[in-house]
C-alpha cells in the first residue's frame, strides 16, 4: 500500500516538473513587433497591399491604405517584403 502511494506521488511530481519545464520554454522564445511604412522610392507614395512575411513561416500581413504595417515576429528572423512590379527585399529583424 505504501509503495503505491509513493509511486503515485512520484509520478505526480514528475508530471509537475515536466509541465513547469515546458512552460519555461515558451517564455524563452522572444518576439518583437516590427512596425513601418512602405513607400515608393521615386514618388514617395505609400504602397497599399504590400506583403510583409516572416521568412520560413506563415506569419505575415499586408500594408494598409497608408502603407503602414505592424508584424509580431521572432527575434532573429528575416522579414520578406514583396509587391508586384517591385524587387523583393529580405531584411533581418535584428537591424
Amino acid at each position: 500500500m505504501r509503495k503505491k502511494i509513493f509511486f503515485r506521488k512520484l509520478v505526480q511530481l514528475l508530471f509537475f516538473c515536466c509541465m513547469l519545464l515546458t512552460s519555461l520554454g515558451t517564455f524563452a522564445q522572444s518576439s518583437i513587433t516590427i512596425k513601418g511604412q512602405v513607400v515608393d522610392e521615386t514618388t514617395n507614395e505609400p504602397l497599399i497591399g504590400v506583403s510583409i512575411l516572416e521568412k520560413g513561416t506563415n506569419n505575415g500581413i499586408i500594408t494598409d491604405i497608408d502603407g503602414n504595417f505592424s508584424l509580431q515576429a521572432s527575434l532573429n528572423s528575416t522579414i520578406v517584403i514583396s509587391y508586384i512590379g517591385y524587387v523583393t527585399q529580405e531584411i533581418p529583424s535584428t537591424m
